[in-house]
């Protein structure tokens, strides 16, 4: 209906109603159900001629509602927008927990298992408890390098507790330190990003934020210490099974996870002369198989380890193995020295072969018989080298884009091309090195 809106036209309504005052163009009081609440607003249009409603409060006094309609029509007439302007409102006052859940409803499954998992553990670590309730608008980069600079003391402080399990230690340390407060900050900007696509913020606070130098990644083993690795990674120091799996870091571009999972039933040829490692598309993520030839020494290496091991665990190569303490029961019934068990689970493969590597990394630093700085990848690198080392002399045999693509089985050419762009930088200093040792044309 139509009138003018008062307190007794109001009191007079008995269920849901909206009536239209007669004064104010566009001013209404409504109520929804019987039982319901009074709601007064303003209809106007705006630029583009739509109707639009505003809310002006409820359960107001007829004429202090009407006070206010009128002011909002003279705002819209002098040219503002109610309806945008309650729009950044509430995007200032957006908080971070929406933007992560704004995230991870339209991003989740597009993410890697093993990102997602970095990104919950930052998330609920050390993320959630300082910026959950935050306003996304108000953060500064004051407030992500002060994150940062916490989480980076963390791992100073954070050792683990001397009865943690051995396979949570490595998860515990992971709590804080130099990496995870650099991949806090970075994990802030991917929120900060789409905040600010959403329009719920400014500029990403992140951009200039300090981070902590971390080992370069684009190192690579050189011929010196592939040969220390080999011979430090000798069946005689570390056994068999660590020995194939050095061999197979350093002869195919798998990743550590992937050879942590060869099965047996993944290689062919190897008592030939064209060994290979039939990778399948599901253990990938380019979802594509690949063949990736092994050499005969490190084939034969497979075979005496089958012969041996095969009835440990007729799946893989590299079953799990668990350290179980144990006691032995003493003559006069009272319990003996206590000593470890290894207990091998078939149905499942190793994690990793971190620990390994380490051995075997201080091993080759001890062959070279010096803390040479030439060692570089010795002193800094992580079982990823490998993969770092043969992609890289891919490139350096001018293999294209694509080649290289497959073979380190990336998802975007953009990261197979870092590796031919790096090749041609070193192809540019040999040119001007050849340049200046080279004889030149004499001068007429």
């Amino acid at each position: 209906m139509k009138a003018k809106i008062g307190v007794k036209l109001i009191g007079a309504q008995k269920g849901p109603f909206i009536i239209w005052d007669t004064e104010v163009k566009g001013f209404f009081a409504r109520r929804q159900t019987a039982a319901g609440r009074i709601t007064y607003g303003l209809r106007f249009k705006d630029e583009g001629g739509a109707a639009r409603d505003i809310k002006l409060g409820v359960d107001l006094a007829p004429d202090q509602a009407r006070t206010a309609a009128e002011a909002r029509r003279g705002d819209i007439a002098r040219g503002s927008d109610p309806a945008q302007e309650r729009a950044e409102t509430r995007a200032a006052q957006r908080s971070f927990q929406a933007v992560w859940d704004d995230f991870t409803a339209a991003r989740w499954h597009t993410l890697e298992p093993t990102t997602r998992v970095l990104y919950a553990n930052n998330w609920d670590v050390h993320l959630a408890p300082r910026f959950a309730d935050r306003a996304a608008a108000s953060l500064t980069t004051a407030d992500i390098e002060a994150m940062h600079a916490e989480v980076t003391a963390l791992g100073a402080i954070m050792a683990p507790p001397a009865d943690i399990a051995p396979e949570a230690r490595k998860a515990w340390r992971r709590r804080g330190g130099r990496t995870a407060a650099n991949r806090c900050v970075q994990l802030m900007s991917v929120l900060c990003i789409r905040a600010a696509k959403r329009g719920w913020m400014g500029a990403n606070p992140c951009a200039d934020a300090a981070w902590n130098q971390e080992s370069p990644r684009d190192i690579r083993f050189s011929d010196f210490e592939i040969s220390l690795i080999r011979t430090a990674s000798d069946e005689t120091f570390e056994g068999l099974d660590i020995a194939i799996a050095i061999a197979l870091m350093l002869e195919t571009p798998m990743r550590h996870k992937t050879i942590c999972a060869a099965e047996w039933g993944e290689f062919a040829d190897l008592d030939g002369e064209e060994p290979l490692w039939r990778i399948p598309g599901d253990k990938l993520k380019g979802d594509e198989p690949y063949d990736a030839p092994i050499s005969t020494a490190t084939a034969a290496m497979i075979v005496r380890l089958r012969d041996e091991t095969l009835r440990q665990s007729p799946r893989y190569l590299f079953p799990l193995v668990e350290q179980k303490l144990t006691g032995k029961a003493a003559g006069d019934g009272r319990r003996g020295e206590a000593h470890r068990a290894r207990l091998i689970i078939p149905s499942r493969h190793r994690a990793s072969f971190a620990s390994a590597w380490e051995r075997v990394r201080q091993r080759a630093l001890m062959l070279a018989g010096h803390a040479s700085p030439t060692l570089r990848a010795l002193h800094d690198g992580s079982p990823h080298v490998f993969k770092h080392t043969y992609l890289s002399r891919l490139a350096d045999m001018d293999a294209n884009p694509l080649d290289i693509m497959i073979a380190g089985d990336h998802k975007d050419i953009q990261t197979s091309l870092r590796y031919v762009h790096r090749a041609r930088r070193n192809t540019k200093a040999l040119a001007r090195q050849a340049h200046q040792n080279l004889p030149k044309a004499a001068r007429r």
